[in-house]
């Protein structure tokens, strides 16, 4: 019985349906479809030939690397290529169960690795479709019957830890690829910096995070303990627990799968995954002849990370800086590591910076306001002197800009939306494009760094190889500088007649060097514990200053040039440095993207029409604490056609009802329809100045035009969204009490308007620090009674005495008369303490002070996780009244809310409070009866 209510709460709170927001295609992309055994590939007409590849790696993969996850599933996966798009992402979803690749790679190489990009998507995602059919046992294949791929979703989250899902996607992409980020350093440096400095987090904490600590995430965690566990049990061992754990018979599941399996329950394999990786680093350090560095930053208690450190002629450090309290700014830090803000930089895709003569450049993030599946990264320059920032370029995918010695030159690299790749240089004045070269097909480029005003160095990544070239613009030659691998290489620097860069030769991000005479002899310079990364060298050629990682985050240190290692290596490849366990590797089948691939044609058709790929995914339970409803969810591949049938009941009103509602946003406007039943029960004032509850019956048709906008200017997120629409509403069995009245129909109009430019938030913030948020609802009839609704409300968010705090100002209004024979839904705020007083007329404008108490990284048993705990101070005061008797009640309170912010069953954050509300009428007339109370405390 325990186990079963604690499975009901579970699915109760669940997120149900598609998280993605419909309609952010632009309706003109003249989309195709190939079809193949395992997936359909929806794309752009220049991404045939990726498409393709996607394809045979897909089926491939379904047909041979199943044996440590377990057979594929019959069924096919539809998955979207979005090439207009910057930004790098992929996600595999349910309900709808669906792929989309966002095909733009990454500008940071640390995270991608010398993998092609799509490549490596298509290893990493197609393995949590593997992963999908292979949980759909037990109760979860009895709820996908009853509720469908949302019922699938839901059991899948109770039943399978998310650590589980990403560290083994992480193992399948090392072990099926020369690189993945399981070869790659700088994906476990945050734990080894924790192994380090002795910082051990219990698995609570690891598994939920942290607002105050730096925890690594569950990719991480997830890796590290499924590695630990097939080297211990075998690589068969994840697929048994997996099967026997998604049956999810007995409370924790996994965990009782896991303990079946092996003795060990899910913490007691992380504490031992912790002791034996931890051992391994720190006996791989004792055998290290380590170069020491000095700090140069100083040491924070808030989480900071500084990135891509520049020196100025003078000696002192630009360098970007974020942490948990901090959007990303520029700083000046001098020779005593005391700093001054520069400025504060907007939304980018990374922190990259580059700094040159008082001028910098970098790149911000900006989107199509109504399709934000287009969006884009261009050029911004600032000049420190004059302090005025310039936006150089509009509408481009622009990537790691890098100003020439004399200014007169931007070098960066572009991607266009068939993902060719080009090296760029612009005019630094207006962003005119001087000069382009395209990569061979299939090349990319990254990291452009200028070895004087003519010669160019970057990274181009090659057949999943990376290496360093020189290109000289004059003679358009090309000359390569570091030997080709598959290691990470990155961010290189240009001095002492050599390029210092970091890499993973050593099995530790370190950096290196190699002259620019093309000789291609690296030499090793620093040996740190964790990584190294980001190189600069002082403008005396003396001293070197890097990033390394702590976990108080990421750190500047520097060093004397001459204390370094500088030992000549030689390069060993990632797969014969033992990363991974090799008869883990084996058994997963080994590097299936060198020749293994097939190249098979599959049949490519037209994939326009608006009803395209309609699918029925789910038929579930919504949880609502009024409306609780069964809802028929049908989405069209693309995401821009939904409909939704639904039945349900209001709890408020004491009444069900039923409908349709079908929404279209391919085009422009999103038009919304709808059909609906209900029964219905309102207050009434009769001319005879007594409340009585009005029922009837309402069948409602009806449908809106709406034009939401989102888009991204600097530092803030704005949205503006705007719509009308109309309701026709035949109304019938109408009572007041006991007494029939005439049926009724009635045509209403809506107007609705909302608009909000917020400040983007830190991790620790309460709320955005500065920012509008506005709405207006006018609702009316448009027959012959011309009964209306007006409901408004204003709020302005203001900085708090600290970082955290946060003061918000709001203001509240709405007017319906109660003589209204038809009486539209009740959504005003109510001042806090008191009742929805029956009113003609009410206004209301409140304070609130937010503040965190505490962050208290517990958890209980696995039901419930504390992150934060916080204090909001408010006060309320509010008015309402009533033309027809003169009748005005002032609601003025004051008190406070003692929130929660916690993660339920280690995957379901939701924040809940205490609430004191001291009202300050001590009399006022209730909507219901009852006596009045001085305060109000209550659970919300």
């Amino acid at each position: 019985m325990k186990n079963l209510l604690t499975l009901l709460f579970i699915l109760s709170i669940m997120p149900y349906g598609s998280a993605q927001t419909t309609g952010q295609n632009e309706s003109n992309i003249d989309w195709k479809v190939m079809s193949s055994p395992k997936v359909n590939v929806i794309f752009e007409p220049g991404m045939q030939d990726r498409a393709k590849r996607i394809s045979n790696i897909i089926n491939y993969m379904a047909e041979h690397n199943t044996g440590s996850i377990g057979e594929a599933s019959k069924r096919k996966v539809d998955l979207v290529i979005r090439s207009r798009t910057a930004e790098p992402n992929g996600y595999v979803g349910l309900a709808p169960h669906r792929s989309e690749f966002y095909a733009t790679p990454p500008e940071e190489l640390n995270f991608l690795g010398s993998n092609d990009w799509l490549d490596l998507l298509t290893v990493h995602e197609y393995r949590h479709v593997q992963q999908n059919y292979n949980e759909r046992r037990g109760l979860a294949n009895l709820f996908y019957f009853l509720q469908g791929e949302n019922g699938w979703a839901g059991l899948n989250a109770v039943a399978i830890p998310n650590w589980f899902a990403e560290g083994d996607a992480v193992i399948a992409e090392t072990a099926l690829t020369n690189a993945g980020r399981g070869r790659t350093p700088n994906f476990m440096a945050i734990p080894r910096a924790m192994a380090l400095e002795g910082e051990h987090y219990n698995y609570n904490k690891w598994r939920n995070g942290s607002f105050d600590e730096l925890v690594p995430d569950h990719y991480r965690l997830g890796y590290m303990m499924l590695t630990h566990l097939r080297n211990e049990y075998g690589s068969e061992m994840s697929e048994e627990v997996l099967h026997k754990g998604s049956k999810i018979y007995r409370f924790y599941p996994f965990s009782n799968a896991l303990k079946s399996k092996t003795g060990m329950s899910t913490a007691d394999l992380y504490n031992q995954s912790w002791t034996a990786t931890a051992k391994k680093w720190n006996d791989h350090l004792s055998k290290l002849q380590l170069t020491e560095t000095n700090q140069k930053t100083k040491k924070h208690r808030t989480v900071t990370n500084y990135s891509y450190p520049q020196y100025t002629a003078d000696g002192s450090l630009i360098s970007s800086k974020s942490s948990y309290k901090h959007t990303e700014h520029i700083v000046r830090i001098d020779d005593n590591g005391n700093e001054d803000k520069i400025f504060s930089k907007g939304v980018s895709l990374s922190n990259y910076i580059n700094y040159n003569n008082d001028k910098i450049v970098w790149t911000e993030i900006s989107q199509n306001a109504r399709r934000n599946n287009t969006n884009h990264s261009d050029i911004y320059i600032r000049n420190l002197v004059s302090g005025k920032t310039k936006q150089l370029t509009k509408g481009g995918k622009y990537f790691s800009p890098s100003l020439s010695p004399n200014g007169d030159q931007i070098a960066a690299i572009s991607v266009d939306n068939d993902q060719n790749c080009f090296l760029k240089i612009l005019n630094p004045e207006n962003g005119e494009v001087l000069y382009e070269n395209q990569t061979a097909v299939g090349g990319y480029l990254f990291n452009p760094i200028y070895a004087n005003d003519q010669e160019i160095v970057y990274i181009k990544k090659k057949n999943d190889k990376l290496a360093l070239y020189k290109f000289d613009q004059k003679n358009k030659k090309e000359v390569q500088l570091s030997p080709t691998s598959s290691h990470v290489i990155n961010t290189p620097r240009v001095a002492n007649g050599k390029v210092y860069y970091s890499a993973t030769y050593s099995q530790i991000d370190n950096i290196y060097s190699v002259p620019l005479d093309g000789s291609m002899q690296v030499t090793q310079v620093t040996s740190v514990p964790v990584g190294a990364y980001e190189p600069a060298i002082s403008p005396d050629g003396n001293t070197l200053a890097m990033i390394e990682i702590t976990t108080k985050g990421r750190v500047i240190t520097t060093m004397d040039l001459k204390d370094g290692i500088n030992n000549r290596i030689s390069i060993v490849e990632p797969v014969d440095q033992q990363w991974l366990d090799e008869t883990s590797a084996e058994f997963e089948g080994g590097n299936i993207l060198d020749d293994r691939i097939p190249n098979e044609d599959y049949e490519v058709k037209d994939f326009n029409g608006l009803f395209r790929g309609m699918r029925l995914h789910s038929w579930s339970i919504a949880p609502s604490n009024v409306t609780p409803s069964l809802g028929i969810n049908i989405n069209n591949a693309l995401d821009d056609v939904s409909i939704l049938l639904s039945g349900g009941y209001n709890l408020n009103e004491e009444q069900e009802f039923y409908g349709a509602d079908l929404r279209i946003a391919k085009y422009y406007p999103i038009i919304d329809l709808r059909a609906k039943n209900s029964g219905r029960t309102t207050d009434y004032l009769t001319a005879a100045d007594t409340l009585a509850d009005q029922t009837y019956n309402e069948a409602n048709f009806g449908g809106d035009i709406s034009v939401p906008f989102n888009w991204i200017k600097g530092n803030f997120l704005k949205s503006f969204n705007i719509g009308a629409g109309a309701d026709y509403r035949i109304t019938n069995k109408r009572k007041v009490e006991a007494i029939a009245l005439a049926d009724k129909n009635v045509t209403t109009a809506n107007m609705f308007a909302s608009y909000s430019n917020l400040r983007r938030k830190a991790v620790q913030n309460m709320r955005s620090r500065l920012g509008i948020s506005l709405s207006a609802k006018y609702f009316r009839d448009i027959d012959d009674s011309g009964d209306n609704k007006l409901n408004t409300d204003a709020s302005l968010f203001l900085p708090g005495l600290l970082a955290n705090h946060s003061l918000k100002l709001n203001g509240g209004y709405q007017k319906e008369l109660l003589t209204n024979e038809f009486q539209f839904t009740d959504e005003f705020q109510y001042s806090r303490g008191y009742n929805d007083l029956i009113n003609d007329e009410v206004y209301r404008f409140s304070a609130d002070y937010a503040l965190p108490l505490l962050y208290p990284d517990y958890g209980i048993a696995g039901i419930t996780y504390f992150k934060r705990i916080s204090l909001n101070l408010f006060y309320d005061y509010g008015k309402a009244m009533r033309d027809r008797d003169g009748y005005q009640q002032e609601m003025n309170s004051v008190g406070g809310e003692l929130i929660f912010d916690n993660q339920f069953f280690n995957f379901a954050p939701i924040s809940f409070g205490i609430r004191y509300a001291h009202r300050l009428n001590n009399t006022f007339e209730q909507k219901k009866g009852g006596e009045p109370s001085i305060f109000i405390a209550q659970i919300f």
